[in-house]
């Protein structure tokens, strides 16, 4: 399942930035099922402009002092090379 999660806007040369989603999952396993099970979710409880046009998973999600997930540090992170997209189906 998903252990935790961040959502943070990502640049982008098109848009400016879009919005995604950093997912920790527990345990790590194969993603394309979790995947799945993610897009369908947010396609049902999303309004189009809030889904996240690309999907991240990481090994833990970075947060500040006070314990609250740094969006910034997490920006930083999911864009590393190596990640996995979803791409705008989301």
């Amino acid at each position: 399942g998903i252990r935790d999660a961040c959502v943070f806007g990502l640049e982008d040369p098109t848009w400016g930035q879009v919005v995604t989603a950093a997912v920790v999952i527990d345990p790590p396993a194969a993603t394309a099922p979790l995947m799945s099970r993610i897009v369908d979710h947010c396609r049902t409880h999303l309004a189009p402009a809030k889904r996240p046009r690309q999907l991240v998973f990481v090994d833990s999600i970075p947060t500040t002092a006070s314990g609250k997930a740094s969006r910034r540090a997490t920006a930083t992170l999911a864009s590393h090379p190596i990640r996995l997209r979803y791409g705008s189906e989301i």
